[in-house]
């Protein structure tokens, strides 16, 4: 009985190590800017996420555009490979005052940037960069107009 004891004690910690030693191994740090093509200010809210079919990473873009990734925590980095990468951006705006009124989530950037199955933005993690800018079209008239009136809905 003891000796299973002291195997079932070396094993976890044994488990406990490689998970704490093991993880983010291997995750590059990705940082950069997210910023208007019309003009180079910077996209002032959204996300950028990665993604590919292992999972997916998000980082939150700060009010000067800047972004760090992270997949596990929010700026560990991401594991070594090939990311479909969409950003998203909206502004919300307040109902108004009937009870039934709900918040407008008005697209800052054009949808194709928005979706993983619309962009094609892509990014490969390998190390040898640890910076990488985005730039991405300001939402048109249509597309504000567009969102406003399936809001209404």
């Amino acid at each position: 009985m003891r000796r299973n004891t002291m195997t079932a004690l070396v094993f976890g910690i044994l488990l406990f190590t490689l998970l704490v030693v093991g993880c983010g191994r291997g995750h590059h740090k990705l940082s950069g800017r997210v910023t208007y093509s019309d003009d180079n200010t910077p996209l002032e809210r959204g996300q950028v996420c990665f993604v590919n079919d292992k999972g997916m990473a998000r980082a939150k873009i700060q009010d000067d555009g800047q972004y760090t990734v992270g997949s596990f925590t929010e700026q560990d980095g991401l594991p070594p490979g090939t990311y479909k990468v969409y950003i998203t951006g909206a502004e919300r705006e307040e109902p108004g005052q009937t009870p039934t009124s709900r918040p407008t989530y008005i697209p800052l950037i054009e949808p194709k940037f928005s979706t993983a199955a619309m962009t094609e933005m892509s990014f490969v993690v390998d190390g040898s960069q640890k910076t990488f800018d985005f730039t991405v079209d300001r939402a048109s008239v249509a597309t504000i107009n567009k969102a406003k009136a399936n809001a209404r809905r």
